[in-house]
């Protein structure tokens, strides 16, 4: 049984070099939300499309998406989260917005192709807080456009306690979609973690 253990340790040890060894040119996809380098891959977000990222925090998301083709307006309310992008964009290609803005109310008289949302929507102060800030999202988006949220939810676990100050049920959901007469791109899909919250990842286009 020692050997075997040791055989192992050894294989996970190899696996780990070898992740930590990748590609140069794979360094864009570093720390980027997968859910979000997948509507990437499969062409859903398009190589030339106009994408405001709210919530964009240190910029994580930022490089796939440059080095996809697009062009970026970044936006979050903390000016630490802006300096540090702003710093993130100019080592990318393409050019590139950063603005300091806070929901509902964000002042942007442009429209995009792609809104995406990752890890905001749960902090909105209340249930109506939530809707608002969901409609400022959606009116940012044009007549076609993607729309990408990833949020913790109550769906399957509705009595979890959270550090999140709302997290939106099946039926704030669903309203906001007849609202907006919103198709899904996907199903709704919602990851389990650890008994302890659930994840949404909740993707719609716009109607034409």
């Amino acid at each position: 049984m020692e050997g075997t253990w040791d055989a192992l340790s050894l294989f996970l040890r190899s696996r780990h070099h070898a992740i930590m060894s990748l590609p140069m040119s794979w360094a864009p996809l570093r720390g980027a939300d997968i859910y979000l380098l997948d509507l990437v891959l499969r062409g859903i977000i398009p190589p030339d499309s106009r994408v405001l990222d709210m919530g964009c925090g240190a910029g994580r998301n930022l490089p796939v998406l440059a080095h996809a083709g697009a062009t970026i307006t970044a936006v979050d309310p903390d000016p630490t989260s802006i300096d540090t992008c702003s710093q993130v964009l100019a080592g990318i290609p393409g050019r590139h917005r950063c603005i300091q803005a806070s929901l509902p109310d964000l002042g942007l008289n442009a429209r995009f192709e792609t809104v995406v949302c990752i890890a905001v929507l749960h902090f909105a102060p209340n249930q109506a807080g939530f809707h608002a800030w969901a409609d400022a999202y959606w009116e940012c988006l044009l007549p076609g456009g993607v729309f990408m949220s990833r949020l913790s939810t109550r769906i399957a676990l509705p009595d979890a306690l959270s550090p999140f100050t709302y997290r939106p049920t099946l039926d704030d959901i669903l309203a906001c979609e007849r609202r907006w007469q919103a198709s899904r791109i996907d199903p709704l899909r919602t990851t389990l973690v650890e008994e302890q919250r659930v994840m949404s990842t909740w993707t719609l286009r716009k109607r034409t």
